[in-house]
């Protein structure tokens, strides 16, 4: 089953697994649909966050440290994200009224992050953090066709698209992705 493998830094990854954020914002949306997994990787880096003039420092473990279902994306369009951040004929939202309430993210971050595009809004549920972190190596991309030279066919979708030939293509994750990307977990 095809399920999504996200790269996130330690600090957001703390406010997943405490049920503070609740929506994470990426600039593009998978093709699958809801609801699926999301693995979650903590990126491996040292984040400094001022906050009431002290230094807060979270280390990122460069692993799999849980998962969580995404059961609905939410496209936010820049005109919205634009007038939320410039708060329409200088009426103020509520912050708890805002579209982006759940993801932990002001209007203005929101702004800067779309770049003058279109933001997805991915819904968080069920979330499991697990009890030993997972390696990369664990997971491997998504089973592919690939044209050979093989006569016959064994995968069902080649078969019901008319493919001559195919063979199976499946890598494992060495490497972390640099938004997201699809995955299949080792049995």
């Amino acid at each position: 089953m095809k399920a999504i493998l996200m790269s996130i830094r330690p600090q957001w990854c703390e406010k997943i697994f405490n049920g503070e954020k609740t929506i994470e914002v990426r600039k593009t949306a998978p093709k699958l649909e809801t609801p699926f997994t999301v693995y979650v990787y903590e990126t491996k880096t040292t984040d400094i966050e001022h906050y009431d003039g002290c230094d807060i420092k979270y280390y990122g473990r460069g692993k799999v440290i849980g998962s969580f279902v995404c059961d609905r994306i939410d496209e936010y369009a820049y005109a919205t994200i634009a007038c939320a951040k410039f708060e329409v004929n200088g009426a103020e939202v509520a912050e708890h009224k805002r579209y982006n309430a759940g993801a932990c993210l002001t209007a203005e971050e929101m702004f800067e992050y779309s770049n003058g595009k279109s933001l997805y809004g991915w819904h968080i549920t069920e979330t499991k953090l697990f009890d030993k972190p997972r390696k990369l190596s664990e997971f491997r991309t998504p089973f592919a066709c690939e044209t050979g030279k093989e006569i016959g066919c064994w995968n069902d979708y080649c078969k019901n698209h008319n493919f001559d030939c195919v063979r199976r293509v499946n890598k494992r994750i060495t490497r972390p992705p640099q938004s997201w990307c699809y995955v299949e977990e080792e049995k």
